[in-house]
Protein backbone atom coordinates (compact mmCIF):
# COMPACT_ATOMS: atom_id res chain seq x y z
CA UNK A 1 0.00 0.00 0.00
CA UNK A 2 1.41 3.09 -0.95
CA UNK A 3 2.17 5.75 1.90
CA UNK A 4 -0.52 3.21 4.13
CA UNK A 5 0.83 4.48 7.46
CA UNK A 6 0.86 7.80 8.76
CA UNK A 7 3.99 9.25 10.24
CA UNK A 8 3.93 9.68 14.05
CA UNK A 9 6.54 12.62 13.55
CA UNK A 10 3.78 14.84 12.22
CA UNK A 11 -0.30 14.58 11.93
CA UNK A 12 -0.08 16.02 8.27
CA UNK A 13 2.71 14.01 7.42
CA UNK A 14 2.39 11.02 5.06
CA UNK A 15 5.57 7.84 4.96
CA UNK A 16 4.98 4.48 3.47
CA UNK A 17 4.64 1.67 5.70
CA UNK A 18 7.56 -0.15 4.03
CA UNK A 19 10.00 2.61 4.54
CA UNK A 20 10.14 2.57 8.02
CA UNK A 21 14.14 2.47 9.37
CA UNK A 22 14.76 -1.33 9.98
CA UNK A 23 16.39 -0.37 13.31
CA UNK A 24 12.89 0.66 14.88
CA UNK A 25 10.95 -2.07 13.60
CA UNK A 26 13.72 -4.78 14.79
CA UNK A 27 14.67 -3.20 18.34
CA UNK A 28 11.69 -1.23 19.79
CA UNK A 29 10.48 -2.69 22.97
CA UNK A 30 6.75 -4.32 22.72
CA UNK A 31 5.26 -2.56 25.05
CA UNK A 32 2.70 0.36 25.14
CA UNK A 33 3.58 4.41 25.67
CA UNK A 34 3.42 4.90 29.14
CA UNK A 35 2.38 8.57 29.27
CA UNK A 36 -0.52 10.61 30.92
CA UNK A 37 -2.84 11.09 28.44
CA UNK A 38 -3.91 14.02 30.28
CA UNK A 39 -1.35 16.16 30.71
CA UNK A 40 1.11 15.34 27.79
CA UNK A 41 -2.22 14.29 24.65
CA UNK A 42 -0.16 15.00 22.25
CA UNK A 43 2.97 13.25 23.06
CA UNK A 44 0.94 10.08 24.14
CA UNK A 45 -1.06 10.05 20.50
CA UNK A 46 2.66 10.36 18.88
CA UNK A 47 3.71 6.95 21.23
CA UNK A 48 0.35 5.04 20.58
CA UNK A 49 0.94 5.78 16.61
CA UNK A 50 4.73 5.35 16.50
CA UNK A 51 3.85 1.53 18.41
CA UNK A 52 0.85 1.04 15.90
CA UNK A 53 3.72 1.23 13.33
CA UNK A 54 5.91 -1.02 14.67
CA UNK A 55 3.56 -3.96 15.71
CA UNK A 56 2.09 -3.73 12.03
CA UNK A 57 5.39 -4.19 10.62
CA UNK A 58 6.16 -6.63 12.53
CA UNK A 59 2.50 -8.31 11.52
CA UNK A 60 0.58 -7.83 14.56
CA UNK A 61 -1.90 -6.09 12.66
CA UNK A 62 -4.29 -6.34 15.45
CA UNK A 63 -2.66 -5.29 18.14
CA UNK A 64 -1.62 -1.91 16.01
CA UNK A 65 -5.41 -1.53 15.94
CA UNK A 66 -5.94 -1.15 19.00
CA UNK A 67 -2.83 1.64 19.18
CA UNK A 68 -5.04 3.47 16.46
CA UNK A 69 -8.52 2.93 18.28
CA UNK A 70 -7.13 4.85 21.51
CA UNK A 71 -5.57 7.18 19.57
CA UNK A 72 -8.42 7.91 17.28
CA UNK A 73 -10.71 7.86 21.00
CA UNK A 74 -7.81 10.84 22.37
CA UNK A 75 -7.80 12.55 19.05
CA UNK A 76 -11.49 13.21 19.28
CA UNK A 77 -11.60 13.83 23.26
CA UNK A 78 -8.99 17.09 22.72
CA UNK A 79 -10.65 17.97 18.93
CA UNK A 80 -7.18 17.60 17.17
CA UNK A 81 -8.81 16.97 13.30
CA UNK A 82 -5.71 16.04 12.36
CA UNK A 83 -4.66 13.14 14.36
CA UNK A 84 -8.61 12.05 13.91
CA UNK A 85 -7.40 11.53 10.42
CA UNK A 86 -4.07 9.68 10.90
CA UNK A 87 -6.14 7.40 12.73
CA UNK A 88 -8.63 6.53 11.03
CA UNK A 89 -6.69 6.12 7.87
CA UNK A 90 -4.63 3.45 9.92
CA UNK A 91 -7.31 1.75 11.05
CA UNK A 92 -7.96 1.05 7.52
CA UNK A 93 -4.55 0.01 7.24
CA UNK A 94 -4.97 -2.43 9.57
CA UNK A 95 -7.73 -3.38 7.93
CA UNK A 96 -6.33 -4.54 4.70
CA UNK A 97 -3.42 -5.88 6.17
CA UNK A 98 -5.81 -8.27 8.01
CA UNK A 99 -7.22 -9.43 4.34
CA UNK A 100 -10.58 -7.39 5.20
CA UNK A 101 -11.13 -5.55 2.44
CA UNK A 102 -14.93 -3.90 3.24
CA UNK A 103 -13.88 -3.04 6.71
CA UNK A 104 -10.78 -1.38 5.41
CA UNK A 105 -12.68 0.07 2.89
CA UNK A 106 -15.62 1.72 4.97
CA UNK A 107 -12.69 3.52 7.05
CA UNK A 108 -10.58 4.41 4.15
CA UNK A 109 -14.02 6.40 2.69
CA UNK A 110 -14.10 8.45 6.09
CA UNK A 111 -10.34 9.40 5.74
CA UNK A 112 -10.64 10.56 2.20
CA UNK A 113 -14.05 12.73 2.67
CA UNK A 114 -11.85 14.36 5.81
CA UNK A 115 -9.17 14.80 3.08
CA UNK A 116 -11.83 15.93 0.45
CA UNK A 117 -12.98 18.69 2.86
CA UNK A 118 -9.90 19.79 4.39
CA UNK A 119 -6.98 18.48 3.16
CA UNK A 120 -5.57 17.33 6.77
CA UNK A 121 -3.04 15.05 4.66
CA UNK A 122 -2.18 13.37 0.89
CA UNK A 123 -5.09 13.58 -0.47
CA UNK A 124 -3.88 11.41 -3.64
CA UNK A 125 -2.59 8.56 -1.09
CA UNK A 126 -6.29 8.07 0.00
CA UNK A 127 -7.57 7.99 -3.97
CA UNK A 128 -4.14 5.24 -4.50
CA UNK A 129 -5.29 3.61 -1.57
CA UNK A 130 -9.10 3.65 -2.45
CA UNK A 131 -8.32 2.62 -6.11
CA UNK A 132 -6.27 -0.44 -5.03
CA UNK A 133 -8.67 -1.74 -2.34
CA UNK A 134 -11.65 -1.76 -5.38
CA UNK A 135 -9.41 -3.42 -7.71
CA UNK A 136 -8.69 -6.13 -5.26
CA UNK A 137 -12.50 -6.47 -4.42
CA UNK A 138 -12.78 -6.53 -8.61
CA UNK A 139 -14.84 -3.56 -8.76
CA UNK A 140 -12.78 -2.33 -11.70
CA UNK A 141 -14.92 0.83 -12.76
CA UNK A 142 -14.69 2.36 -9.38
CA UNK A 143 -10.87 0.99 -8.78
CA UNK A 144 -10.11 2.49 -12.70
CA UNK A 145 -12.09 5.91 -11.19
CA UNK A 146 -9.98 6.25 -8.16
CA UNK A 147 -6.73 5.84 -9.55
CA UNK A 148 -7.13 8.14 -12.53
CA UNK A 149 -8.17 10.62 -9.86
CA UNK A 150 -4.66 10.03 -7.92
CA UNK A 151 -2.32 9.99 -10.82
CA UNK A 152 -4.07 13.36 -12.15
CA UNK A 153 -3.74 15.33 -8.58
CA UNK A 154 -0.11 13.42 -7.67
CA UNK A 155 1.12 14.88 -11.23
CA UNK A 156 -0.45 18.31 -10.04
CA UNK A 157 1.17 18.08 -6.82
CA UNK A 158 4.51 16.55 -8.71
CA UNK A 159 4.87 13.38 -6.64
CA UNK A 160 6.67 11.15 -8.42
CA UNK A 161 6.38 8.37 -5.85
CA UNK A 162 2.54 8.41 -5.68
CA UNK A 163 2.69 8.87 -9.62
CA UNK A 164 4.76 5.62 -9.45
CA UNK A 165 2.29 3.79 -7.34
CA UNK A 166 -0.98 4.68 -9.80
CA UNK A 167 0.65 3.88 -12.76
CA UNK A 168 1.78 0.45 -11.03
CA UNK A 169 -1.86 -0.15 -10.22
CA UNK A 170 -3.59 0.98 -13.26
CA UNK A 171 -1.19 -1.56 -14.91
CA UNK A 172 -3.01 -4.27 -12.53
CA UNK A 173 -6.30 -2.68 -13.15
CA UNK A 174 -5.57 -3.53 -16.61
CA UNK A 175 -3.62 -6.93 -16.70
CA UNK A 176 -7.25 -7.90 -14.58
CA UNK A 177 -9.51 -6.67 -18.03
CA UNK A 178 -7.30 -8.46 -19.88
CA UNK A 179 -5.52 -5.54 -21.37
CA UNK A 180 -2.04 -6.77 -21.57
CA UNK A 181 -0.56 -3.71 -24.05
CA UNK A 182 -2.11 -1.38 -21.36
CA UNK A 183 -1.05 -2.91 -18.45
CA UNK A 184 2.56 -3.01 -19.62
CA UNK A 185 2.71 0.07 -20.85
CA UNK A 186 1.82 1.57 -17.58
CA UNK A 187 4.08 -1.22 -15.56
CA UNK A 188 6.95 0.02 -17.59
CA UNK A 189 6.42 3.56 -16.59
CA UNK A 190 6.21 2.94 -12.72
CA UNK A 191 9.12 0.67 -13.26
CA UNK A 192 11.02 3.40 -14.85
CA UNK A 193 10.06 6.09 -12.64
CA UNK A 194 10.72 3.75 -9.38
CA UNK A 195 13.82 2.30 -10.36
CA UNK A 196 15.12 6.23 -10.68
CA UNK A 197 13.34 6.91 -7.38
CA UNK A 198 14.98 3.78 -5.62
CA UNK A 199 11.56 2.72 -4.69
CA UNK A 200 12.70 -1.63 -5.14
CA UNK A 201 9.19 -2.58 -3.35
CA UNK A 202 7.01 -0.48 -6.50
CA UNK A 203 9.69 -1.66 -9.02
CA UNK A 204 9.44 -5.53 -8.06
CA UNK A 205 5.65 -4.82 -8.09
CA UNK A 206 5.29 -3.59 -11.71
CA UNK A 207 8.11 -6.17 -12.89
CA UNK A 208 6.17 -8.83 -11.82
CA UNK A 209 2.82 -7.39 -13.51
CA UNK A 210 5.35 -7.30 -16.73
CA UNK A 211 6.32 -10.81 -15.79
CA UNK A 212 2.40 -12.36 -16.02
CA UNK A 213 1.52 -10.24 -19.00
CA UNK A 214 4.34 -12.02 -21.02
CA UNK A 215 3.35 -15.70 -18.93
CA UNK A 216 -0.63 -15.30 -19.88
CA UNK A 217 0.12 -15.50 -23.73
CA UNK A 218 3.29 -18.10 -23.26
CA UNK A 219 5.86 -15.69 -23.92
CA UNK A 220 8.09 -17.44 -20.88
CA UNK A 221 11.74 -16.03 -22.04
CA UNK A 222 10.49 -12.76 -21.56
CA UNK A 223 7.93 -13.42 -18.40
CA UNK A 224 11.48 -15.12 -16.73
CA UNK A 225 13.76 -12.04 -17.80
CA UNK A 226 10.94 -9.71 -15.92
Amino acid sequence: RWGALRSPCSPSAAASFFSLPRSLCLSAPLSPPRLDVDREPLEYMRALNAFGIVLTQRGATRDAREQYLEQLRVARRVGDSARVQVSIANISTSYFYDGNYTESLRWLQQSYEMNRKSRLSSLQIDLVNLGETYLVLKDYGRAAEYLTQALAEARHQQDERIIAGALGHLGDLALAQGNRLVARRYALQSYTMADRLGIRRQRCDAAHTMAKSYAQVGDYAQAYAW
